[in-house]
């Protein structure tokens, strides 16, 4: 009888530990020169700049720039399945904020991976406080989106 008692222990604790794995709720890091790009394949070469989709799923999709993400959005129409998009804090590198409330800054002063340079600040105001030592525009997520399908269609 113990030994049933022990089977079913054990069955309950890997059955809890294989549902807390399903289900990201919030990105993982981004690993400069191991993690390659969902959209283009690039390696991850500059901390940067960076992008992670998460499915409602819990798959994790990294890029290595914003303009990747975007394009890998527009292309391959993933809407239904989007949990939550994150992209990195050009300012802060080690950071991931939600791509919808990010601040978005395109300046050829700060040159991304992919070419489009477009950088992600935590907000408005941070893209903002940017644009003063490298001049251009300030976008939001949506307008970003449009950005990248009006250069890459």
């Amino acid at each position: 009888m113990a030994k049933y008692v022990n089977l079913l222990v054990l069955f309950a604790i890997t059955a809890t530990l294989v549902l807390l794995g399903c289900g990201k709720e919030g990105p993982e890091p981004i690993v400069v020169g191991r993690d390659n790009c969902a959209n283009c394949g690039m390696q991850v070469s500059d901390a940067r700049f960076g992008a992670e989709l998460i499915t409602r799923k819990g798959r994790i999709f990294k890029f290595d720039s914003v303009e990747c993400m975007a394009g890998f959005l527009n292309k391959k129409g993933r809407g239904e399945e989007v949990s939550s998009l994150w992209v990195v804090d050009c300012a802060h590198p080690s950071q991931l904020i939600e791509a919808t409330r990010a601040g978005y800054l395109e300046s050829e002063k700060l040159p991304s991976p992919m070419g489009l340079n477009l950088s992600a600040f935590r907000d408005r105001a941070a893209a903002t406080a940017k644009s003063r030592e490298c001049p251009g525009t300030i976008l939001s997520w949506p307008e970003v989106q449009k950005y990248v399908g009006q250069r890459w269609s």
